[in-house]
């Protein structure tokens, strides 16, 4: 079956899932102008089992950690994450924050991914639970 692509190389962050915006097949690196909350690709808290609410772009700034299937179980600094995504280059920023629509779609939502993905619910902070339609 054919999957219909919008735009970039159909490649997913890692972490967040979001598309690589590089266009074609023919790119050194993959890359996303703006990373999701981390929840959306699955990624949780390893003691709570809570999904994440971060940001790639923060995470590879900070002394934050992650562990996956990818790094065998064995927690590494995401500064350290080329090691295991050659090809990703998620750039560092500590100042971005998720956008206010993903905010509002992971607030809304966030019981149905926990339950899709076998988690428990992010516990958000507030300015991402007073967000409303407007």
């Amino acid at each position: 079956m054919n999957s219909l692509r919008v735009f970039g190389c159909g490649k997913q962050c890692p972490f967040c899932k979001v598309p690589c915006e590089a266009g074609g097949q023919e790119h050194a690196e993959h890359f996303a102008t703006i990373h999701r909350p981390q929840g959306l690709g699955q990624v949780r808290d390893k003691d709570s089992e809570e999904l994440g609410y971060s940001l790639c772009t923060s995470d590879v700034a900070s002394r934050c950690k992650f562990s996956n299937s990818d790094t065998e179980g064995i927690v590494h600094p995401y500064s350290d994450y080329r090691k295991f995504y050659p090809d990703w280059a998620i750039q560092p920023d500590p100042s971005i924050s998720a956008s206010d629509y993903w905010k509002f779609i992971f607030k809304e939502f966030n019981t149905c991914f926990a339950e899709r993905y076998n988690a428990n619910p992010a516990s958000l902070l507030e300015d991402w639970t007073s967000l409303d339609r407007k």
